[in-house]
């Protein structure tokens, strides 16, 4: 009788530390990634200046993590807007707050927002995207590693803050590194964080990264001038490339992209778009342009994978 009492006690045990290791897996899984947005989220409200603003991109936000919880949001989308809002923090960026519903728009396509209001996402059926357990972990852990290394950056040498790039592909979130970081790399500010990354492998080293991001953030700066300037010159003309509140959504988004905001992969079709327009408006208007001293560069976006 005793070791049958034995025996139920120890099945009982058993259940009782599986049942509890299911709940703390369950707690965790919905606890790390919960976490890891919370702070994105605090960061890209912090990015805004007004303080009423900053009330409605915080409720836009718990809007964005619903999404997430829906699965309504692939976790590319979701890591492309994380290391946005990390590029946009490090360089210390301001922004309005129809930008950074723009940056919570995943993707920078064709709508300035992809975040309807609770009515309208009461009306409409959403595509849902299936994310395991495992998975859903993994991608907690990765924004969570990226975040840890983030603020190691923000307290070290600002001097080096160029030589950091966050950035997302098919892989997912990922930092790119100048190889002149190498030192700050392996001093004793960034111990906890490196072992880490480098086991995950959540870190690219670059030769004259810095260069191929200037060359950037000048090509979408130009972008954004020319596109300024055709609003101006359409405005004085009858000849029209695009109607206004295209233009300005177009030069909002490169805008951002000189920022730092990343695109996903699938935005090339806007890319080129935007090129379509400034061959048109070059054509229509070039000479005005080059009185003005407008540069512009028609140059595509890269074709490698990251942003």
């Amino acid at each position: 009788m005793t070791s049958s009492l034995r025996e139920y006690g120890l099945i009982a045990l058993l259940i009782a530390v599986s049942v509890g290791g299911y709940l703390l897996f369950e707690r965790n899984k919905e606890d790390l990634l919960s976490f890891s947005l919370n702070a994105i989220g605090t960061k890209l409200v912090n990015l805004v200046d007004d303080e009423t603003a900053k009330i409605r991109i915080a409720e836009a936000f718990k809007r964005f993590q619903q999404q997430v919880r829906d699965n309504e949001l692939r976790p590319d989308q979701i890591e492309y807007v994380a290391a946005s809002v990390l590029n946009l923090t490090k360089s210390n960026a301001r922004i309005s707050p129809e930008e950074a519903e723009m940056v919570l728009a995943a993707n920078l396509m064709d709508q300035p927002t992809a975040l309807p209001a609770p009515q309208a996402a009461d009306r409409e059926a959403r595509e849902t995207f299936t994310l395991s357990d495992a998975d859903q972990v993994q991608l907690g852990k990765r924004i969570e590693s990226i975040l840890l290394f983030a603020e190691a950056v923000q307290k070290s040498d600002s001097a080096n803050l160029h030589l950091v790039h966050f950035e997302s592909d098919d892989k997912g979130i990922r930092i790119a590194l100048d190889t002149e970081f190498g030192n700050q790399w392996a001093s004793k500010s960034f111990e906890k964080v490196r072992q880490n990354l480098d086991e995950s492998r959540l870190v690219r080293w670059e030769p004259r990264l810095e260069d191929r991001q200037k060359a950037e953030i000048r090509r979408h700066e130009s972008h954004q001038e020319a596109l300024e300037a055709l609003k101006t010159r359409q405005a004085n003309s009858t000849f029209r490339v695009a109607d206004e509140e295209r233009l300005d959504l177009l030069s909002v988004r490169s805008k951002l992209r000189s920022m730092g905001v990343l695109a996903m992969p699938d935005s090339a079709d806007l890319n080129k778009e935007i090129r379509v327009i400034i061959k048109s408006a070059l054509a229509e208007f070039g000479a005005a342009f080059e009185e003005e001293g407008v540069t512009i560069s028609l140059e595509s976006d890269s074709t490698r994978s990251v942003n």
